[in-house]
């Protein structure tokens, strides 16, 4: 067995240096929540979602949203990524733009879906 073998270290959205205009392809978090799959199997991919900041969440006080036009949630980017992006969405302080990138999963018995969006930093 060869013992010189590498395995690089895993790549976390904690360990990027994101700046205004950075372009992020992410999953959604939280999807499994408030009737949220039913939401998902509506979506279409390239469908525009918003994000916004909800700086008044009482689990997290970095949360950005992600939800449909119509303002249905979908889900959360995830703690880490919030945390990392909170300042500009409170500088730029407006609704964020993005599209649905794919949906995963199924909705069969036993599995869920989910979604990856892409958006610009603000």
């Amino acid at each position: 067995m060869n013992s010189d073998i590498f395995i690089p270290e895993l790549e976390t959205e904690t360990a990027h240096d994101y700046r205004s205009g950075s372009r992020i392809c992410t999953r959604v978090a939280g999807v499994t929540f408030d009737g949220r799959q039913l939401v998902i199997a509506r979506l279409s991919i390239g469908e525009n979602i918003l994000l916004r900041r909800e700086p008044t969440n009482p689990y997290d006080p970095n949360a950005i949203s992600v939800e449909c036009q119509n303002g249905w949630q979908i889900g959360y980017l995830n703690r880490h990524l919030s945390a990392m992006l909170a300042p500009f969405f409170d500088t730029y302080q407006q609704t964020v733009h993005g599209n649905v990138h794919c949906i995963t999963g199924s909705l069969r018995q036993g599995y869920s879906l989910g979604v990856v969006i892409t958006f610009s930093v603000p």
